[in-house]
């Protein structure tokens, strides 16, 4: 049986994690998507968007999903398995202090989620106005795109091209094996990279060694 593809959203907050699903729900009509969302309090997903839509949408809003969530996670994936047929894509969005290394660890460790789940990417959104704040003030925005399979630099039109040519320097030296894209406000085309697989467990196990190997 085909496994479920999975793509999992992170950044710290105000990066446009919501602004970019809502995109991809606009621009992708066709597609049916499982959204587990997890900011704390709070459910950001554009109801009037996901209204009409072939959505289904869980919140988990109890605590972070890479820590004390982990075994409602798996709860939660459970349930998503059983209703495989009434979607296409399952995408998580993480909130703004999440860890998504700890996440990707189950679609790998866990031998009964890797039988039904394919995690196909890592996707870490920044802000390029606030970029600079959040890697000085937040140790988890780092760890944020160090783990990326792919990094979007949201909200380019708030910053100079030299701005934005300093923020794909900083993003590479971070993380140099990532791809970098850029978008306004979260309107990102995500068709240039949902069919392929980007994240792969060997890169993976590389990243964390290194991270681990930077905060000894």
């Amino acid at each position: 049986m085909k496994k479920i593809p999975v793509y999992i959203v992170t950044g710290y907050l105000g990066a446009g994690k919501s602004s970019l699903i809502n995109s991809w729900m606009y621009n992708r009509p066709e597609e049916r998507l499982f959204i587990i969302e997890n900011e704390i309090g709070k459910v950001n997903i554009d109801e009037q968007m996901v209204a009409g839509k072939d959505v289904d949408l869980i919140g988990l809003t109890a605590g972070c999903i890479c820590c004390s969530l982990n075994d409602e996670l798996l709860d939660v994936l459970e349930e998503v398995s059983a209703r495989r047929d009434s979607f296409d894509r399952l995408v998580i969005e993480t909130t703004g202090i999440a860890d998504p290394s700890s996440i990707a660890a189950h679609f790998i460790e866990n031998e009964s989620v890797a039988q039904v789940f394919e995690l196909m990417a890592v996707l870490t959104l920044v802000d390029a106005e606030n970029i600079d704040f959040w890697l000085k003030d937040v140790k988890d925005s780092s760890r944020q795109i160090s783990f990326a399979d792919m990094v979007l630099i949201n909200k380019i039109d708030l910053v100079s091209v030299e701005k934005l040519q300093e923020i794909n320097l900083t993003i590479g030296k971070i993380n140099p094996t990532a791809e970098i894209y850029a978008a306004v406000q979260g309107d990102f085309d995500v068709s240039s990279f949902i069919e392929q697989k980007a994240f792969s467990a060997e890169l993976f196990s590389e990243r964390l060694g290194a991270v681990s190997y930077t905060h000894l």
